[in-house]
């Protein structure tokens, strides 16, 4: 296996300092497998006309007398001659900076942070008093201190889900200097795709001149015609945010669904990396991931007006912090205000089928159903409830292969996801 730089090399070697390296055309790519073969017959042809250069003359051959394209395979071969060194990490040290916050083990600066819940949480309206607090403080909610000045702070928010009003609604209501808040949007009839260059040339307009604190996108499956189920239709829109992020300094959450819930999976409790929609490359590009659940109340029906729960399901940077409860309250007709505090332990530690069995599979990954039920009867669960919570789960839980199959295992849907793409990421590096 040989890098470009060393395929040029062994070229130079064996053309210009006359060494004797034995080259393997079957080793080499385009267009250096054809200089290689056409220069050593020329030059086994032309040897004694004086001057005369095998390279080049081969380059130019190759390249359809484009003599351009020639030079520049040319000085790639002389390029490689020139010896090349790598730093370590310990050289590097000095010019890295330490990972910056917006909010404290929640936010980071320079990097994608993204923020999921079920369609009807909240995540709208919570990051927008998220913007609220970089516009006015006083503290973050969790209680940190803001480690930016306020009365210079901007927001910008991108508006694809197409909602301006309630947006204005939202930010009155909250009390937003909304002559600090930007909002970037489509024109009726259109919708923002962040896979096309005019609309990312917008967004890095808005930011350069803005120099917002915060950027909010809301959401992730509005602002890409690509869609959002492989790698591939996900990995280039985030790195272009991540980019972003990084270019000017600034915090950016993108909102993101999560997947679509079974029979009452919306009370089961908090939110895990594997309920995020789509490819699981979203989490992966991600250094914050943050949860917004609904909490179950003890002895109460559940209800999409009760409290909520705020966490850091995955993070690089730092260690998790405390979940924390999140209220809405309307202290007044047209006002809004979030009230936050330590997430109160739910009183009842015993864990629910529903909740056991997927803490289980994502623990130990696909299983088979006798192995299930051996230790869920260990902690107090009987067959039958299994089967209960499965049909309570409804998609989450998969079969691997045909339910009657003696080799079929209990999983995750996006366990499974996960080795489909592997196999295709497989397959496509034999085709290639």
């Amino acid at each position: 296996m040989l890098s470009q730089r060393m395929q040029c090399n062994l070229l130079y070697r064996y053309f210009v300092m006359r060494e004797p390296v034995t080259i393997d055309p079957n080793a080499l790519v385009e267009p250096w497998r054809q200089i290689f073969l056409l220069a050593e017959r020329e030059e086994r042809e032309y040897w004694v006309i004086e001057g005369y250069d095998p390279l080049r003359s081969a380059a130019i051959t190759i390249a359809n007398k484009d003599r351009d394209l020639a030079q520049r395979w040319i000085d790639a071969i002389y390029a490689s001659a020139e010896p090349i060194s790598f730093p370590t990490l310990a050289e590097m040290a000095d010019a890295l900076e330490p990972v910056s916050w917006l909010w404290e083990k929640w936010v980071p600066r320079g990097m994608l942070s993204i923020l999921g819940a079920f369609q009807g949480a909240g995540k709208s309206y919570f990051v927008m008093d998220l913007a609220r607090i970089v516009l006015h403080g006083p503290a973050w909610p969790d209680g940190s201190p803001l480690q930016h000045d306020v009365a210079q702070a901007r927001v910008v928010y991108v508006d694809a889900e197409g909602i301006p009003q309630v947006n204005n609604e939202r930010a009155l209501a909250l009390g937003l200097d909304t002559q600090r808040m930007y909002l970037l949007m489509a024109e009726p009839g259109e919708m923002i795709d962040f896979m096309q260059q005019h609309w990312r040339d917008r967004l890095l307009d808005l930011t350069y001149t803005v120099a917002p604190d915060l950027v909010i996108v809301d959401s992730l499956s509005t602002i890409t015609s690509a869609g959002t189920n492989s790698p591939e239709e996900v990995a280039g829109l985030l790195t272009f945010l991540n980019g972003l992020a990084r270019e000017f300094g600034t915090g950016l959450v993108l909102l993101h669904h999560l997947r679509k819930p079974g029979g009452g999976q919306l009370s089961l409790p908090g939110v895990s990396i594997h309920d995020f929609r789509g490819s699981t490359h979203i989490v992966a590009m991600a250094r914050s991931v943050i949860g917004l659940s609904v909490v179950q109340q003890p002895g109460r029906q559940f209800s999409l007006n009760g409290p909520r729960h705020i966490e850091v399901v995955k993070t690089n940077l730092t260690t998790y912090p405390e979940k924390l409860e999140v209220r809405m309250e309307q202290p007044a007709e047209g006002v809004v205000r979030f009230a936050y505090g330590q997430a109160e332990p739910v009183a009842d530690d015993e864990p629910t089928p529903e909740a056991w069995l997927l803490e289980y599979l994502e623990a130990n990954g696909p299983t088979k159903f006798a192995d299930l039920v051996t230790d869920a009867e260990r902690d107090g669960f009987s067959k039958a409830t299994l089967y209960r919570a499965r049909k309570k789960l409804g998609s989450r839980i998969v079969d691997s292969s045909g339910r009657r199959r003696r080799d079929n295992l209990w999983a995750l849907a996006e366990q499974i996801e996960e080795s489909e793409e592997e196999v295709e990421a497989e397959a496509s590096d034999g085709d290639a």
